[in-house]
């Protein structure tokens, strides 16, 4: 799925040791959920293909039938239920958009078929481009480096070894 989202509309959700980043969509409800954040919750499975939970927060909707629902579209069911697809499926239920994961490979390993604690945590962007470290999917962290536009060329100009 795509969705209209910002650099600074992207969170991270949590699932046991597994770290997704998500865009929030640009809109009303997305950036009503982000301004709730942190958030923990127990999401319960349902059909198979996604986990949902109510909520008690005050998020606006604006529903339309999304025909075809990718794993990892983060949704609002009526005005209360956030749901979270881990598969793919065709649809003609009213949602209003969230958000979606990134990157969702993974997702159906990381929520099984069983009750989850799901964390949504806000991502301190100008901390990951300062450092350049990076969460990714188990936990594992990545350390980036920064490299000079130019970097040096082991064959100067001239050098028969060049390549």
């Amino acid at each position: 799925m795509s969705s209209s989202s910002s650099s600074e509309g992207t969170i991270q959700l949590a699932i046991g040791s597994f770290d997704f980043n998500v865009s929030i969509a640009d809109n009303p409800s997305g950036l009503a959920f982000r301004s709730h954040l942190p958030l923990n919750l127990e999401m319960s499975e349902l059909n198979g293909v996604e986990k949902h939970c109510d909520l008690s927060l005050a998020i606006p909707t604006n529903e339309s039938v999304l025909n075809f629902i990718y794993a990892g579209d983060i949704v609002l069911y009526g005005s209360d239920t956030l749901v979270l697809f881990y598969q793919n499926v065709s649809n003609n239920y009213r949602y209003t958009r969230i958000g979606n994961i990134d990157d969702s490979r993974g997702i159906a390993d990381a929520v099984g078929n069983h009750q989850i604690n799901a964390n949504f945590n806000l991502i301190d962007s100008s901390a990951t481009r300062n450092n350049g470290t990076n969460n990714v999917r188990g936990g594992t962290t990545i350390q980036f480096l920064k490299i000079d536009k130019y970097p040096l060329n082991p064959y100067p100009l001239g050098s028969k070894n060049r390549i």
